[in-house]
Formats: structure tokens, C-alpha cells, sequence
């Protein structure tokens, strides 16, 4: 989200040139204490937060944005709005896959169904 922040263009630039460097990623994760109610609602951030940052980088929307959590408690109004990147399909595609199997050989042998 810290990138939302900084001049939008300069961004959009900074991922095209390093296309080939940069993987998508989350430190938000389900906490191994949660009982199963918990977990759902953790489930649930984590999908809308990933939601905004796919939404994000593919288009070029205004898009409300904001913490999630304040106090613990989930916050469901826009803290800012931030206009989307636009990245082409090609790019989006390295920063969400290709990128990931080619800095982590052989990764793709763990998660095939």
C-alpha cells in the first residue's frame, strides 16, 4: 500500500522497468490461534485486500483504499483513494507467476492439484 502513495506515474514506470524483478506478495497470513470463526473473517481480509491490489494494478480506476484493521477492529470506509496502474496483461502475468517460477525453481511442483 506504501507504493499507493507515492507519485503515480513514477510507480507505473518503476514496474515496467523492473517487470522482471518484482513478484506479488503478502505478509498478511491466518494466525494460528484463531478458532474457525476468526479464521473465516481473516480468510475474507485477505481476499479483499488482495481484491485492491489486483484491482490496482490492472486497471486504471480511482480506487478506495485504507486500512483494513485500526485497533483490531475492521474498518470498511476509504482512509484514500489511489488511481490503478493499468500494468499490460503481459506484466501482471510475470509479476503474479512467471517472476515467482523464475526466482523459485520448481515451486510449481507444490501447489499442482
Amino acid at each position: 500500500r506504501y507504493l499507493m502513495w507515492q507519485a503515480h506515474g513514477k510507480v507505473r514506470a518503476f514496474f515496467i522497468k523492473y517487470q522482471d524483478r518484482i513478484m506479488y506478495g503478502t505478509d498478511m497470513g491466518a494466525s494460528t490461534g484463531f478458532n474457525d470463526h476468526q479464521r473465516r473473517e481473516q480468510k475474507e481480509r485477505i481476499k479483499e485486500r488482495n481484491g485492491q491490489f489486483a484491482r490496482y494494478y490492472a486497471t486504471d480506476d480511482e480506487i478506495p483504499f485504507g486500512d483494513l484493521l485500526s485497533s483490531d477492529k475492521p474498518v470498511r470506509e476509504p482512509v484514500y483513494y489511489v488511481t490503478g496502474l493499468a500494468l499490460p496483461k503481459e506484466i501482471l502475468k510475470k509479476i503474479y507467476y512467471d517472476n515467482v517460477l523464475k526466482w523459485f525453481p520448481g515451486v510449481e511442483q507444490d501447489y499442482r492439484d
